[in-house]
């Protein structure tokens, strides 16, 4: 309904990762990112989402930044 509103997307995100859909997840967070600048809770929900695929790395990297936004 909202194409232009990132909590649509973040909600998406979030939807598709409960239904074990990571890439189609990633694809949704980064759309939401396009929109508005990424918060702490963002970069939280798209670190689960790594971790969810196993990419330890790419977690660890991605929950530090929301860790920099909201210590």
């Amino acid at each position: 309904r909202e194409p232009r509103e990132p909590a649509y997307w973040t909600g998406l995100g979030t939807a598709r990762r409960l239904n074990g859909r990571y890439d189609a997840a990633l694809a949704a967070y980064a759309r939401a990112a396009e929109l508005a600048p990424p918060d702490a809770d963002f970069h939280y929900n798209v670190g689960l989402t790594h971790l969810d695929r196993h990419d330890y790395e790419s977690a660890r990297a991605v929950l530090a930044r929301g860790l920099e936004l909201a210590p």
